[in-house]
């Protein structure tokens, strides 16, 4: 594993824990694209997103309070989805 430290732009700051996982989730709209990195270390995950770095909490709560039910709101809520069944504990899978 792998120590993980939140950058000059982390709202977190300091050690963040060792990373286990790692997952880049890239779409497009139009001609912009949009890139949303999540973190699975040992001490919880943590979602990126521009210059957001927080955990999957904030970043829930940053959604609902800038995007509520819109269109992006609604792209960002999915993307959790996909990124809690992806950092589950999954080591009944691995035997």
């Amino acid at each position: 594993m792998f120590p993980v430290y939140a950058g000059a732009r982390a709202h977190a700051g300091g050690f963040l824990g060792f990373l286990k996982q790692y997952y880049n989730i890239n779409f497009l709209e139009r001609e912009n694209e949009h890139r949303l990195f999540a973190y699975k270390t040992d001490k919880g995950v943590y979602l990126q997103r521009g210059f957001f770095f927080d955990t999957r909490d904030a970043f829930e709560a940053a959604v609902e309070e800038k995007h509520a039910d819109n269109r992006h709101g609604q792209i960002y809520r999915a993307a959790l989805a996909m990124i809690d069944v992806w950092t589950e504990e999954d080591d009944e899978l691995r035997k």
